[in-house]
């Protein structure tokens, strides 16, 4: 299938439906060994060669391809932080209804509307944007230390702008002081208004829409 070749081997059974590929054969075919499930409704064939983001991928098809790897994840496929996540953490739009099928145990979902400056693609899969990840992690309280190094290194290698480093500092600075495991409203909200910066040509910049779509 055409599809499949494009997302790396991967493909759902709509796909396989809409390729007149019944229920039966597709068992039959996953029996011999030919393709693999990787998650209820989400296989891949067998001869397709693995790629470094192959649990992404079939995430992302189960989501129906409407999520986009965010927060500490994100950060981590970012290369802005050497800790591997133990969670996989995705924003889906508010409206989001998709799942057919039970959520894995190791993803986290949040509910958010993200613009298109707030996505950019790695591979076969989208991710939120540098500025909008480092932003989502303070608001989501991340490790101080943690987003600290994310924005020095994303300022370094020349992902956000000094302007958005700076706001994103503050940010971090106004949000850090308390212990909280989760950060109120009020906080969110202005950890969004330190880091909304007006759109310019060609900018990698987002501006957090949270509030926008509450």
């Amino acid at each position: 299938m055409e599809t499949a070749r494009a997302r790396a081997g991967f493909f759902t059974a709509v796909d396989a439906q809409a390729h007149h590929i019944s229920p039966q054969l597709l068992r039959y075919r996953t029996g011999k060994g030919w393709i693999q499930r990787e998650l209820r409704g989400v296989y891949r064939f067998v001869s397709a060669s693995p790629t470094e983001h192959d649990e992404l991928i079939a995430l992302w098809l189960w989501s129906g391809e409407e999520a986009v790897f965010s927060h500490v994840t994100a950060l981590f496929l970012h290369d802005l932080s050497d800790a591997l996540p133990a969670r996989v953490h995705m924003t889906v739009p508010p409206s989001w209804r998709y799942a057919r099928f039970a959520k894995p145990d190791h993803v986290v979902l949040h509910a958010d509307a993200l613009d298109d400056s707030d996505v950019q693609w790695l591979g076969h899969v989208p991710i939120t944007s540098p500025a909008r990840t480092i932003a989502d992690c303070i608001a989501a309280h991340v490790d101080g230390a943690w987003v600290e190094h994310a924005i020095h290194q994303a300022r370094r290698r020349k992902l956000i702008s000094p302007t958005v480093a700076g706001r994103l500092h503050r940010a971090l600075e106004w949000a850090h002081p308390t212990d909280a495991l989760e950060l109120p409203l009020a906080v969110v909200a202005r950890v969004e208004e330190l880091v909304r910066v007006p759109a310019k040509p060609g900018a990698r910049l987002v501006a957090a829409s949270r509030r926008q779509n509450r």
